[in-house]
Formats: C-alpha cells, sequence, structure tokens
C-alpha cells in the first residue's frame, strides 16, 4: 500500500498479509506485515505492526468483531517505542475493545507514560515519571472520539476505476454486506479468490512472472513503491505521483 500527502509532508506506506484461522464459533485474521509513517516536516519514521482481528458467533450467538494481541509503533528517530495490548473480552468477564499500553525509550527501555482504556471512546496516558515523583496521579484523556471530527472518504468513483480495483472488482461483495446478506457475500467473495488462484496457475504453467504495476521487491524483501525522489513542493509532488 502507498498513501501520500505532499502538502502535510506525510508518505505511508506497507504491506499487510493475512492468514485466516477458524476456532470453532470464531474465524480469526492474523494480520501480518507492517506499515511505515514518514513526518517529512521532522524526519521521523513510524514503524507499525498489526494486531490480529476476530469475528466471534461466526455460527450461533451474536456476531461481533474486535481487535486481539500486540501491536507496536517504533521510531528510531525520537528514539521511542510504543506497545499496546488490544484485549479481547473473555466469555464471562472483561468489556470489548480494551487496550493497555507503555511508550518507553528505545534506547534504555525506561517507560515514560502509561496508555489505557477504551481505543473505540476514550484513551487515558498517565505519566509515569511525573507519578513516580508526586507519589499518586490520575491518567488524562489522550483521545475522546465523541470530540472528534470525522474526515469523509474521497475515492474515485467506480467509473474512473479499472476492472480489478477494489470498487468495481469487491462491489457485488460489498452489496452483499450492505444488504446483510452473508451467504451472498461469502459467495462472490470465494469466486474472487478462485479466479485469482487460477489466474496464478495460468502464469506459474506459462512461467509468466508477475510484475506489479506501481511497486518494485527490494534488497529488504518488501515491496515498495515505485517512486524516485518525489520533489518538496507539494504541487510537483502531486504531479511526480
Amino acid at each position: 500500500m502507498f498513501y501520500h500527502s505532499p502538502e502535510h509532508h506525510i508518505a505511508i506506506e506497507g504491506d499487510l498479509r493475512p492468514k485466516s484461522r477458524f476456532f470453532g464459533n470464531s474465524v480469526g485474521m492474523l494480520l501480518e506485515g507492517y506499515a511505515k509513517v514518514h513526518f517529512g516536516r521532522w524526519n521521523e519514521n513510524y514503524q507499525v505492526t498489526y494486531p490480529n482481528m476476530y469475528a466471534r458467533g461466526i455460527l450461533f450467538g451474536k456476531m461481533v468483531l474486535e481487535l486481539g494481541e500486540t501491536s507496536t509503533v517504533t521510531c528510531v528517530e525520537s528514539d521511542l517505542a510504543f506497545d499496546v495490548e488490544f484485549k479481547t473480552k473473555g466469555l464471562i468477564w472483561g468489556t470489548y475493545n480494551q487496550i493497555a499500553g507503555k511508550i518507553r525509550r528505545i534506547s534504555t527501555r525506561e517507560v515514560l507514560y502509561e496508555i489505557s482504556g477504551n481505543w473505540q471512546t476514550q484513551i487515558f496516558i498517565l505519566d509515569v515519571r511525573e507519578k513516580k515523583r508526586v507519589g499518586s496521579l490520575e491518567p488524562t484523556v489522550l483521545f475522546d472520539s465523541a470530540r472528534e471530527r470525522v474526515v469523509p472518504q474521497l475515492v474515485a468513483c467506480a467509473g474512473e476505476q479499472e476492472a480489478n480495483e477494489s470498487r468495481n472488482l469487491w462491489k457485488y461483495v460489498t452489496k452483499a454486506i450492505v444488504e446483510n446478506n452473508l451467504d451472498n457475500a461469502t459467495t462472490y467473495k470465494s469466486a474472487i479468490e478462485e479466479e485469482q488462484r487460477e489466474d496464478a496457475k495460468r502464469r506459474d504453467a506459462a512461467k509468466d512472472r508477475f510484475v506489479p504495476r506501481f511497486f518494485q521487491l527490494e534488497t529488504d524483501g518488501n515491496y515498495h513503491p515505485k517512486l524516485q525522489d518525489i520533489a518538496e513542493d507539494p504541487v510537483k509532488a502531486k504531479e511526480d505521483i
């Protein structure tokens, strides 16, 4: 994936490789890969790993989606790392969407802040060093979803996208989900995946190596966008992209 906002000097690139696991009445999506966020104004790079995703109640009971396990955010330039656990709800105790994490120095592993709360509603931050100094300290609000402005998504319409781009390729799956028809959504999804597997088999038989149009495999073992140096000027940068 690749996103770039030249006027804000922010670029995001990464790789997402989901793997499915079935657990009886649940299905887990193990999200391997990474995302790298570059802030040009401060010349900082943040490396992010993903938590896993779980769908509960796929056979019986209420269907619920939740995140689980650990995600990390690391910035070598600022010598900071954030380790956060997405807590899944237990069968009897607990609540959904809880998180707990720590912000620490990479070089010394000193814990600077503790993070807690609900990632859908409110997240709190506690200054660990200040708590040690004064003896007792209450956490303060770091994020409150009720006060945040939702930015509308701007995407090219289906008529401007190619047949294999998301709005066209997955349109029937999307329609079935909106209609709450999970059987049809699964059928359309399986058909797309089967066609992709058949395409891969045909390429292997013909010894035709697939070459991505916009990304290339580099020496670090990851795919990166096929871009040369991007201009500092936002207008020129958009033209370059």
